[in-house]
């Protein structure tokens, strides 16, 4: 199973066809989650309001509504605090919070993380990660 990052989800949504492809190649493994799509959509609703601002709003729902949407409860919570410790354990600088609660539900759920931004990603023990970019 795959779960898109945020910065997967904004190549897709500016029109890179490649990434489009294997969204829709891979539509029945391809999961969401929280952490993500709140990042996606504070950038979005960062957009001046009016046209562009919906044009946006319209076009997250176009490619991304129909996808299943994991939260961040209690237990992604907890594999969020274990990932903290880990690093800490092996003296791993973290990335940013936002990455952490990402990889935290991917590990929950033995999901693969899909970004283009593998460099932080692949500090995270216990994570598989992968670049649909390049």
């Amino acid at each position: 199973m795959l779960l898109l990052d945020t910065s997967t989800m904004i190549f897709a949504a500016s029109g890179m066809i490649s990434i489009e492809k294997r969204i829709l190649k891979d539509k029945d493994k391809i999961r969401l989650c929280a952490p993500s799509v709140a990042e996606f959509l504070q950038g979005t609703y960062s957009l001046p309001k009016g046209k562009n601002r919906q044009n946006e709003i319209k076009l997250y729902q176009d490619l991304f509504g129909d996808f299943p949407v994991l939260s961040f409860d209690y237990y992604a919570a907890q594999e969020f605090a274990k990932i903290h410790a880990e690093m800490k354990d092996k003296k791993i600088q973290p990335p940013g919070q936002i990455d952490i609660m990402i990889s935290a539900i991917a590990r929950l759920h033995n999901f693969k993380v899909i970004t283009d931004n593998i460099k932080d990603f692949k500090r995270i023990p216990r994570l598989k990660s992968e670049n649909w970019v390049k």
